[in-house]
């Protein structure tokens, strides 16, 4: 949820933000949208609202004109947010930089050196915050070309990603190959 929804170690559930207000005009809007279009889905987080079109990416330029249009329509608190066949909906300082700053101003992630990994556009801020705090930002797979995104290095699949991290494991004395849970 881009950080609208956190806890802090010790807290035993994260406080529950309200529903912005533009919530149910913009849900309606895009079930419209979904409704005639095949392979287009929403994803309805009660705070933020996704529209997917993953499953028919010929629909990009038709789910970006809906995303202005309802930008347009001057809801207040609301931010978009396009990514890879993705278009978010999100009040606006929703991001992964600040949450990625507010969990780095508390205990026990307070003078730490932060990772961030990502594969999309909705990362971008992540790695500009954590760059911000002297972190590593990494990239993973070939999504973004090295002009468009803020992260140093990249990583190019899923499979080096865990690689990658059962190396560093190993390095800092934990387990020496990554498992999955």
């Amino acid at each position: 949820l881009h950080g609208l929804q956190r806890r802090l170690p010790g807290e035993t559930a994260a406080p529950e933000p309200d529903g912005p207000a533009w919530h149910g005009a913009v849900a309606d809007a895009l079930a419209r949208f979904v409704s005639t279009h095949d392979g287009a889905w929403i994803e309805d987080k009660g705070i933020t609202l996704a529209l997917h079109y993953r499953g028919a990416p010929h629909l990009a330029h038709a789910a970006q004109a809906l995303a202005d249009e309802i930008a347009a329509a001057g809801h207040d608190g609301l931010a978009v947010q396009a990514g890879k066949m993705i278009v978010e909906f999100r009040p606006p300082g929703a991001d992964k930089g600040n949450v990625i700053d507010f969990f780095l101003a508390h205990p026990p992630f307070a003078g730490r050196q932060p990772v961030f990994l990502g594969d999309d556009l909705t990362d971008e801020d992540g790695f500009r915050a954590v760059k911000a705090h002297g972190g590593l930002a990494v990239h993973v797979g070939n999504g973004l070309d090295a002009a468009r995104t803020a992260a140093d290095w990249r990583l190019a699949s899923v499979g080096d990603t865990e690689r990658w991290i059962g190396e560093l494991a190993a390095a800092l004395g934990g387990p020496g190959t990554l498992e999955r849970a």
